[in-house]
């Protein structure tokens, strides 16, 4: 596990209880091992989580922004409400045919 944790900039962990019992009769795992597990990845330090959520927080901000920006100074001035709503409904389906295929 350390050798790996050198080798990742984030990882999610996805804690199912905060109690043995639980572990014991959802599981297989033990409850004590998930928690050096959790003790190994907080303390190896390797992580830069912070700076990662930072950088994704703020591109999702920073689209957000210059989204609205272009809706409501350009698109609707020029094409409308209801052109504008066509249009970004066709902007979303465009994207989804692109993952699709």
């Amino acid at each position: 596990m350390k050798e790996l944790l050198k080798h990742l900039d984030a990882i999610t962990v996805d804690l199912k209880g905060f109690t043995s019992k639980f572990y014991e009769t959802t599981s297989s795992s033990k409850f004590d091992r998930v928690l050096e597990t959790l003790k190994l990845i907080y303390l190896s330090g390797s992580l830069q989580v912070g700076k990662t959520a930072d950088v994704l927080y703020a591109s999702d901000l920073l689209g957000a922004w210059l989204g609205a920006l272009l809706v409501s100074i350009m698109l609707i001035p020029f094409l409308g409400i209801l052109q504008t709503c066509f249009f970004v409904v066709s902007l979303k389906l465009i994207s989804l045919i692109l993952v699709i295929t």
